[in-house]
């Protein structure tokens, strides 16, 4: 009866440890699980910090300690929203996985581009106003405009 009982504790506390690893396993999981969840979007890129019509030149990947993201070369043919200093040719970082709220740009399609300005960075991603000129309506194009300087500032040119 004692080898038994023996037995079954045995059996229980090995249960135990597997459910106990189980929820931590699961845990840990959760914890490093990322997904891309977006608000409600905008018709142009007026809500966001830039926009700009542009070329794509290239594409790197980026691979740091804590991040993992593409970063365009983009050949600016116009700007919507103002931006401290307008450049011909400007660099956007965006999260390589679309899980992760990153845009996969093709090298060499025009795209309108919005995003935030963040210290001399510009990123973008999926939840803020990012289409391929030729998907954009006719109509819609002429509400790409964020105000009254988005129009005739000229682009300065690249620094070397």
């Amino acid at each position: 009866m004692a080898l038994l009982f023996r037995r079954y504790l045995l059996t229980m506390e090995r249960s135990i440890k597997l459910i106990f690893l189980a929820v931590g396993f699961l845990a840990l999981c959760v914890g490093y699980v990322h997904a891309c969840t977006c608000g409600p979007r905008s018709d142009n890129g007026c809500q966001s910090d830039y926009s700009l019509r542009g070329v794509v030149l290239t594409v790197q990947n980026l691979n740091g300690r804590d991040f993992y993201e593409k970063e365009y070369l983009v050949y600016v043919e116009r700007y919507y929203k103002e931006i401290p200093l307008r450049q011909m040719y400007v660099r956007i970082r965006s999260a390589r996985q679309s899980s992760l709220c990153g845009v996969q740009l093709q090298i060499g399609e025009r795209y309108v581009i919005s995003g935030s300005v963040d210290g001399p960075r510009l990123r973008t991603n999926l939840c803020v106003y990012t289409r391929t000129w030729d998907s954009i309506p006719d109509w819609q194009k002429q509400n790409l405009y964020c105000g009254p300087g988005a129009l005739n500032l000229p682009l300065l040119a690249p620094s070397t």
